[in-house]
């Protein structure tokens, strides 16, 4: 009695989930997942926004991107909207760049100014509440205000605090 030993040809369902070629499948699946992994551990950071202190740029349970890596090659810029770091509370504020280094910052008069000039900032829709002495900036430090004045608070923030930059 002999017995012929016939190729099975797999399920049709595993050969449209795994191709033609499994192996290949198999690595092109460990590639994407190896570089989901790598690009949102280090380049781009999920995060969701609490609060209106950004509305109404960004509303409150957002969830937007932040590029680590967007400050690597050149500083903010101001109008930039960026994460810093709170690193007493271990909290991430999302703020826009109002003043750079070296420059004189003050609020006076509904408006922010910066070495004496009033602030153009289109994206408000009040004016900035308080009043904030002339402040001359470090270097390396930055002033962060949320677009909504009303309830944000004002940052001194020094560049090693940028997380990075937020996306859209």
């Amino acid at each position: 009695m002999e017995t012929e030993l016939t190729e099975q040809k797999p399920h049709w369902s595993i050969r449209v989930i795994l191709g033609r070629r499994p192996k290949w499948t198999f690595v092109r699946i460990l590639f994407w997942v190896a570089s989901s992994f790598l690009l949102f551990k280090f380049v781009l950071v999920p995060i969701r926004v609490r609060g209106e202190s950004m509305n109404p740029t960004l509303r409150n349970g957002s969830i937007h991107l932040v590029n680590r890596w967007a400050y690597r090659w050149h500083p903010p810029q101001r109008g930039d909207i960026v994460t810093v770091t709170v690193e007493n509370h271990g909290l991430f504020l999302v703020k826009r760049v109002v003043a750079m280094p070296g420059e004189r910052f003050s609020v006076h008069d509904g408006s922010v100014f910066i070495d004496g000039d009033r602030l153009n900032e289109p994206y408000l829709k009040q004016p900035t509440l308080g009043k904030y002495r002339e402040v001359k900036l470090l270097p390396s430090h930055y002033i962060v205000m949320g677009d909504n004045r009303a309830v944000s608070e004002t940052w001194e923030r020094d560049m090693s605090e940028v997380l990075g930059k937020v996306l859209f």
